[in-house]
């Protein structure tokens, strides 16, 4: 729904906190606007940045790999890596989460691993087993 200033001050500028006084400042309404709906009220255009998407590959060693499939399959496993450091510490530190991503797995609560399982795309039953939710998850991880 498009928002509309007060029908008093047809000037009122639009703002986080709510329509203010184009002049004054003065707060004249008071209710929170999201910047998205202040963006299209006063006809800004926001581009949306466009990345690029580089697909991981899914077998082969890490050190094969370069910054930007290390990077991309980094993001698949859920952590963000610095490009700016060296090849052998993206992939010590990429190695380092992968192996610390099952042990988090047996650390989490049932209602975590289901959250877990939607990000990939499946729905797990928590009346099950702890171990077999896991067993689960780790079925569609490795796919």
């Amino acid at each position: 729904m498009a928002i509309a200033p007060p029908n008093y001050q047809r000037d009122a500028v639009p703002t986080p906190r709510g329509w203010t006084h184009p002049h004054t400042g003065e707060l004249l309404v008071s209710r929170p606007i999201k910047q998205q709906e202040i963006d299209e009220y006063l006809g800004v255009s926001v581009e949306e940045p466009v990345e690029m998407l580089i697909e991981a590959p899914s077998n082969g060693p890490l050190e094969d790999m370069d910054k930007k499939q290390l990077e991309a399959l980094g993001r698949q496993h859920g952590v963000e890596l610095d490009r700016r450091k060296s090849h052998e510490d993206l992939v010590e530190e990429l190695e380092d989460h992968i192996e610390n991503d099952t042990v988090d797995m047996e650390s989490m609560t049932k209602r975590e691993l289901e959250d877990l399982g939607r990000e990939h795309g499946i729905e797990l039953d928590r009346r099950k087993k702890k171990d077999d939710l896991i067993e689960e998850l780790n079925e569609v991880i490795e796919d």
